[in-house]
């Protein structure tokens, strides 16, 4: 039993000429086309050490997000109108201020500070709707 000649499958490789690109090798030689190099991602430390990678998009990787930052402004939003015995200001402070943790932790990685103006405005709408209740509870009862 004879064993053939390993072929390396068409795909981008990195150049053999050492350049910073990729060129196409069609299974047999060398193309003309080439394209750069994909941008690699940092990774980030998440809470428990683990790296945390972001999911991949169309294009590669999609660029990571700060979900508690979001839901801190929304929850900030729905306490200015609804906010019995503060059962939405606590959360809407405590996510908000997570969403602001996690905009420093992604702005010292090099992402920018995402989500920190949401968690602003999320912890202001919180704070603004605590103040609200408290001042109507205290004329009403």
């Amino acid at each position: 039993m004879s064993v053939g000649p390993t072929v390396t499958p068409p795909g981008w490789y990195p150049d053999p000429s050492g350049a910073p690109i990729e060129r196409w090798w069609n299974g047999g030689a060398w193309d003309h086309a080439t394209r750069q190099v994909p941008a690699q991602l940092p990774m980030v430390p998440g809470p428990c050490g683990a790296p945390i990678v972001p999911p991949p998009g169309p294009y590669g990787y999609a660029p990571p997000r700060n979900s508690a930052a979001t839901a801190g402004m929304v929850l900030g939003i729905i306490c200015m109108v609804v906010n019995s015995f503060l059962l939405v200001s606590v959360p809407a402070l405590i996510l908000s201020i997570v969403g602001l943790s996690r905009a420093g932790q992604l702005e010292r990685s090099g992402f920018g500070a995402i989500g920190r103006t949401k968690a602003v405005w999320g912890l202001v709408l919180a704070i603004l709707g605590t103040l609200g209740t408290a001042f109507f509870k205290l004329f009403l009862f």
